[in-house]
This record gives structure tokens, sequence and C-alpha cells, in this order.
């Protein structure tokens, strides 16, 4: 006997298998204005984290420092038929004690690097930010933010976009050796706990 299926059965089937395919965006927009492209494409969700938490080792102690973060390759469209500039910076928001306010001000902005991009072709950026050896760092907490900023074919501002990284994997740097995934925290430790 040939089983029937109904257009309504048909059309649940695949909206469920169009949502199930697409993976979750971890990030958060905190801002954007002017026209833009609001489907950038950033990795950061869970096996794909956007930033890494790269610790250097201290032998003989009960922890690593926090030495850099490193932001996993990312892209994003023009929102213009022709090609343009597509602007990226990184901003580092650092949270100094008392940790628990969760209070993160701004620390650190990249100077901005750009691509070309339209419709059709996208503009690539990745970066690494080395943490100040500084008493007060090694105490704080960090978060990633990327800044798109969109231009017009003439090259002025058309409007930006800024997203706040939410998935951080740990690392000790100069080795392959992963320290694991941390808590949904959404952002980097000073130390991590041998």
């Amino acid at each position: 006997m040939r089983r029937r299926w109904s257009a309504a059965s048909l059309g649940a089937l695949l909206l469920a298998t169009v949502f199930a395919a697409q993976p979750a965006a971890a990030w958060t927009e905190v801002f954007h204005q002017g026209t833009y492209y609001d489907e950038p494409n950033i990795y950061d969700e869970p096996g794909m984290a956007g930033a890494t938490c790269i610790f250097k080792d201290n032998p003989g102690t009960n922890s690593d420092w926090l030495s850099k973060i490193r932001i996993r390759e990312l892209n994003s469209h023009s929102p213009f038929k022709t090609k343009s500039n597509v602007g990226f910076r990184l901003a580092i928001g650092r949270n100094i004690p008392p940790l628990g306010d969760n209070k993160f001000k701004p620390y650190y902005l990249s100077s901005e690097k750009r691509g070309k991009a339209n419709q059709e072709e996208v503009a690539f950026y990745n970066k690494t930010w080395t943490v100040p050896n500084t008493a007060t760092n090694r105490a704080s907490r960090f978060r990633a933010v990327i800044h798109l900023y969109f231009y017009r074919p003439n090259g002025t501002l058309a409007g930006q976009l800024r997203a706040r990284l939410q998935v951080y994997d740990n690392k000790l740097g100069g080795s392959s050796y992963e320290l694991g995934v941390p808590p949904a925290a959404g952002w980097c430790d000073n130390r991590w706990i041998k």
C-alpha cells in the first residue's frame, strides 16, 4: 500500500528539515545603523567558537595566564550590487574586579581593515590580539565585539553593525592542546586553573 502525504505534512517536514540544518548563531547584535548587510558569516556556535582564549603555560604554578584572543575568520557581503568596501574592527571589553558585576568597559579597538565585497562576493577578516601583561589584566575578563562598516561605492559610510561573540574555546598557547570549552560565560577568563 502506498502512503499518501498531505501538503501540510510535506510542508511541515520541509520546514523542520530546513530549520534543523541551520546552525544557530550565538553572536549577539548589539548595534546597527544605516544601510548594512544583516547576515555576516560570523562563526560563533558550539563546535565553532568565534574566539579562542590562548593561555601561556606557567610551569610549576596552579594556573596558566591569558595571553591572546584569536578571532575565527569571518566574512561579509556588502549591501550593494557594485563592489564597495566593508570595514572590520575588533573591540575588546574588559571586566575588572569585582568580576561578578559583569561590567565590560571598552579597553581596546583595532585599526580598521577593509576589503572589497558586493552582494555576490565577500570580504574576509581575522585578528589575534595580544593581552598586555599587567597585574590588572591578570585579574580581568575579556569579551570580543566585531565592528563591521559598510561603505557605498562612492566611499562614504552607509551603515554599521556590531556583533558580540558568545562562544569561546580555551587553548594552551604554542601547542595543539585544547583546554576545553568553558562554561557558557561569553568571555575569556584571566587564567586557566590546572
